[in-house]
């Protein structure tokens, strides 16, 4: 039976008497179910709470969920809620179908019941540019009127995004809703527009901003430190040695929200906390790794006395997790130190790890004692932020090893000229007329010069020394330095790109630089090119046209989360070209930052200056 609306006359605006979802509670079906039964039902979409969700089955290439209303309603609109966590735009082919015709079966047909409403391209959680334009809330109004029946359908036909196609089949299709409610009324009308009121007065100027806060140092530590007190109580310890390693947990206004990913958090520490002290005998953050169980059991005491300040407490049946600097990237179940810390023990919760769908190769322990994995480890995906509806909130600790302590003022070294003679590395020189001579012992040697076009020298302050990790930024710097009127390299054309490569990799042979690099460890060429983030137009630095490119497409023996280069999405607005065929992006180019260090598989970076021969 319809329920008739009184619509607000134009100047009165009433409010909207409570509407009954006939949906709520009611019985539910669907053609499948992904995972252990019991873990996303169908009664998950009828349930009321937006945390919960159903997931459909894997092999299901017309995945539908159904609802038993238990009579017979003329339904004007179904409303269809998104899970919120992820994959909002899994739901861009949905239809919804209003009958008689019981949908119990994966064999029964949701086509036997009248179409109540269609998606529209215009109706896409995503626009064309990839970007949301709208809320994951969809109201749909049946198009023919009121529709009578005691069934409610929604099945999709969207096909699967890359990562669902690399992980469970081209052909798969999914069916993710956190709530389908129904009614038989129509929607609610908008609310009128507000009324333009006139701009109030200047304020005042506003007191000056404080510093951003970054990190917050919560404990230092080395072997023989007693058990955690206070972050400073180690220190004030006469008898006790220096610190090796401080532990640092990341601002919450650094957080986008609540929950993030373990690969976000691992950014986060590389890029944002510097080498200690000059630089030399240490390096930047990692997330926090354990040398022993000593080393545990201090940092997750001061993580707990850190959450504690910061009012960060977990309820009763909730968890909270802090992210570890292990994987199992390389070799499914071998976990390693991201840091290359010896993996001498593990303190996995019980039947852990169990990497569910074969995507969970990270490390999170529970920093929440008292909940279902207290604070012992679990593994969960790496680039995605966990699934557990039992999960509040997450830490991320960061870990930065400390130099030796040494006199305090440092005696000055004497000046030395600059650059310094060992900085002038001729790797090689190149023209489109010219035949390249491969420098003696792989760079240093005498080249002869004449006819070519261009010099390219390898710009490194350190020639002798161990190999170099820098940002994309300070190798441009360095060029503009070092070689005045030089550039950044660029590629005119592939002749000139193979000929620079093998110069290149001469020179590391020679060095015995990157020979013993284990898989899935990766060395970068720093190229001359940037979009000017922008994310779509790139070009050289020194005006080039950008016409030869190779850069990195993915390829069907990698692994689905390694996309096409560039990603117009990312905030990586600078490239690289890859010198390791054992890594992403194997000997092809990809976006990398223009600021901070590379990510924490970069081992080694090269920095190659292009001068114009005169």
């Amino acid at each position: 039976m319809l329920v008739a609306v009184l619509l607000a006359s134009a100047s009165t605006h009433e409010l909207p008497q409570p509407q009954e979802n006939y949906a709520a509670g009611r019985s539910t079906y669907s053609s499948s179910v992904y995972g252990v039964v019991g873990t996303y039902p169908p009664r998950s979409a009828v349930d009321g709470l937006a945390d919960t969700f159903f997931h459909s089955g894997r092999g299901d290439n017309r995945p539908w969920l159904s609802i038993d209303l238990g009579q017979v309603v003329g339904v004007t609109y179904v409303r269809l809620v998104a899970r919120k966590d992820c994959c909002q735009d899994r739901l861009e082919g949905v239809e919804v179908r209003v009958g008689t015709s019981p949908m119990r079966t994966a064999a029964d047909l949701p086509s036997a019941n009248p179409l109540c409403w269609k998606m529209k391209r215009s109706e896409t959680y995503l626009g064309g540019n990839g970007k949301p334009r709208r809320e994951a809330v969809w109201d749909a109004v049946c198009g023919g009127g009121p529709l009578a029946g005691n069934w409610v359908t929604v099945q999709n036909f969207r096909k699967s995004d890359k990562m669902l196609q690399k992980f469970l089949g081209k052909d798969y299709r999914t069916l993710n809703l956190a709530e389908v409610e129904v009614y038989d009324v129509p929607p609610r009308p908008a609310m009128p527009p507000p009324i333009k009121v006139p701009k109030p007065p200047a304020a005042p100027p506003s007191p000056p901003t404080p510093p951003v806060v970054l990190f917050h140092h919560i404990g230092s530590w080395a072997p023989g430190y007693p058990a955690y007190t206070t972050p400073d109580a180690a220190q004030q310890a006469a008898a006790l040695p220096p610190p090796r390693f401080a532990y640092y947990a990341l601002d919450r206004s650094q957080q986008r929200s609540e929950l993030f990913s373990w690969s976000w958090c691992a950014a986060k520490c590389t890029d944002l906390l510097p080498p200690a002290g000059d630089g030399n005998g240490s390096g930047g953050g990692t997330m926090v790794t354990y040398v022993s169980r000593e080393e545990a059991a201090y940092v997750l005491a001061a993580v707990l006395a850190y959450r504690q300040r910061a009012g960060l407490a977990t309820l009763a049946g909730e968890q909270s997790y802090m992210p570890l600097g292990a994987t199992d990237k390389l070799a499914e179940g071998i976990w390693q130190w991201v840091d290359g810390t010896p993996w001498t023990f593990t303190d996995w919760a019980t039947n852990q790890p169990d990497n569910i769908g074969g995507v969970q190769n990270c490390l999170l322990q529970g920093v929440s004692p008292g909940s279902w994995i207290g604070t012992a480890w679990n593994d969960e995906m790496c680039l995605a932020a966990p699934n557990d509806y039992r999960l509040t909130d997450m830490t991320c600790v960061c870990k930065q090893p400390l130099q030796p302590l040494a006199p305090w003022p440092p005696t000055p070294p004497p000046p030395m000229p600059w650059p310094p003679s060992a900085a002038k590395v001729l790797l090689t020189a190149w023209g489109p007329n010219y035949k390249p001579q491969p420098p003696s012992g792989g760079g240093g040697g005498a080249i002869d010069t004449t006819g070519a076009a261009y010099l390219y020298y390898l710009a490194q302050t350190d020639i002798g020394g161990p190999p170099v990790r820098t940002p994309w930024r300070a190798c441009r710097s360095d060029c503009e330095r070092l070689y005045p009127g030089s550039t950044m390299l660029s590629y005119g054309s592939d002749a000139e790109y193979r000929a620079v490569t093998e110069a290149v990799q001469a020179w590391r042979t020679a060095h015995d630089i990157g020979l013993q690099y284990p898989d899935a460890v990766q060395s970068y060429l720093y190229l001359g090119a940037s979009d000017d983030n922008a994310g779509a137009t790139w070009r050289w630095l020194d005006g080039s046209p950008f016409a030869f490119t190779d850069w990195y497409e993915h390829r069907e023996q990698d692994a689905w989360w390694y996309d096409d280069q560039p990603e117009p999405q990312d905030a990586e607005h600078c490239a690289a070209q890859g010198l390791s065929p054992n890594a992403f992006p194997w000997l092809k180019w990809a976006d990398v930052p223009c600021e901070g260090a590379p990510g924490p598989y970069v081992k080694d970076t090269m920095c190659v200056c292009k001068v114009a021969n005169k």
